[in-house]
Parts: C-alpha cells; sequence; structure tokens
C-alpha cells in the first residue's frame, strides 16, 4: 500500500516484466475481459475489450473494439482534448491490469493505443485501498431510520473504511445485520448506495482516546458508479509509482 506522503509501502502494484507484457495482454482477447477506458481526471470513459495485440520494434500496441455505445465519442473526446494519455485496467482471471497507453491512428472501427510499459498487475484477491485524506462524512442509515456520521478513512471499488468516536454508534453499527444505506462524496462523485457492515475494531490505547474503525462493502452498487470509483482508486493510486 502506500501511504500519505506517497511513499510506497508493500505495493499491491508488481511491475510485469518485460516478457510477461505481450502474453498478458494477449490473454484478454480469448476471454473478452474487461477493459475499462479513461481520460487523466475521468472526464471521459469508456468500457469495452481488447480485440488486437500488436508488437513492432518492441512497441506494443492494442486495438480496442468500438462494438459497445459511445466507443466513437470518447474517441472523438481524446482527439479534440488533445489527451496525451489514456488510463486503463484489464481484469484478468487471477490479476487485474493496470497500464497507460497513447492514443494512436488505426484501423476504422478500433481505437488503437501504444502501451506505456511497463505495465502493473495487482492480484484480484487484493482490495486496492486509497486513503482519503481530509475529513469527509459519510452518512450511514440504518434499517430503523436512525443515521450515524462517520469519517471516511479509504475507499476501494469494493467498499470503504470509516472511523468513529462513539462507542456506542461502534456497537450499534457492527450489531447491524442488515442492509444500510450510506451517502458520502469524494472527487466530486456522490455516492448513495445500499451496503453491508462488515467488521469493526478498536483503535488506541487506554493513554489517548479510543477510535473505532468499520469496514463497509458496497451491495448492489450501480455499475457505472462503481466504475468511476474503481479509476479514481487506480488512477490516484498510480500517482504514487511516478511517471513511466
Amino acid at each position: 500500500m502506500t501511504s500519505l506522503t506517497g511513499k510506497v509501502t508493500d505495493s499491491p502494484f508488481e511491475p510485469a516484466k518485460t516478457e510477461e507484457t505481450l502474453p498478458l495482454l494477449q490473454s484478454a482477447i480469448a476471454r473478452k475481459s474487461r477493459l475499462q477506458c479513461w481520460s487523466p481526471g475521468q472526464k471521459h470513459s469508456y468500457t469495452s475489450r481488447i480485440v488486437k495485440v500488436n508488437e513492432t520494434s518492441g512497441l506494443i500496441s492494442i486495438s480496442i473494439a468500438k462494438e459497445n455505445p459511445g466507443g466513437d465519442e470518447f474517441e472523438a473526446a481524446l482527439v479534440r482534448e488533445s489527451f496525451e494519455e489514456i488510463l486503463f485496467s484489464l481484469q484478468l482471471p487471477t490479476d487485474i491490469i493496470f497500464f497507460k497507453a497513447e492514443l494512436r491512428r488505426g484501423e476504422s472501427g478500433f481505437i488503437t493505443a501504444r502501451v506505456k510499459v511497463p505495465i502493473f498487475k495487482i492480484q484480484r484477491r487484493l482490495a486496492l485501498r486509497l486513503p482519503i485524506p481530509g475529513a469527509r462524512t459519510v452518512l450511514i442509515q440504518l434499517p430503523n431510520a436512525a443515521q450515524i456520521s462517520a469519517e471516511l478513512v479509504n475507499l476501494s471499488e469494493g467498499g470503504i473504511a470509516v472511523s468513529l468516536n462513539e462507542k456506542s454508534e461502534f456497537d450499534l453499527l457492527v450489531a447491524t445485520k442488515s442492509l444500510v444505506r450510506i451517502t458520502f462524496e469524494v472527487n466530486e462523485i456522490p455516492v448513495s448506495t445500499s451496503a453491508l457492515i462488515r467488521h469493526g475494531f478498536s483503535a488506541g490505547s487506554t493513554m489517548v482516546k479510543k477510535a473505532y474503525r468499520i469496514g463497509i462493502a458496497f451491495q448492489g452498487i450501480d455499475v457505472k458508479l462503481k466504475d468511476r470509483l474503481s479509476q479514481y482508486v487506480f488512477e490516484e493510486s498510480a500517482k504514487f509509482l511516478g511517471r513511466y
């Protein structure tokens, strides 16, 4: 993971070996693996699949299908606004592949991009959690309509962790087995979804006031919203890797 200072500490990002890069990207073709594509800052995004992978003189390019609605508009926006790179996450059975690429001219009917190496692997079993600095409030609505406010600690595509100070509120949340409703905003992305309280623990000691942490898993979250959160987590986490 990464610290708030940007220091990499046991990062889940693993650079793929040079000899792995081409096979990893090619493996997505037969599987029709889901490919998320977005511009820096998530101004434009598109979900598709890789249909071709080419290597020429050590340079790797991919062709991306535009069969889903919005492909032409996504490509046109990238060209119109002169984005120098596109960000991608590719969902393979055992890993999620994160990489960047430059838009290139290619065959009609496809989006063509030249891959920047290295590409990075993240095991699917690992939850990539992005620390959220600053005080951001999460409103948790219980089944009985009672509401509890907590502070957002970190975010992943599957859920969040929050912190609160009152033991009575902590006890109430960890005892809740039914769905709750959570509402918060991060990076100007408003989130409102059903969720489940997964786990909780206390932090601190007898010398200082205890804080309490709660893990919350999204349930039935809108697919487009989940994609936006996933893109945000990957993009912000990748900043700790520096330019490549």
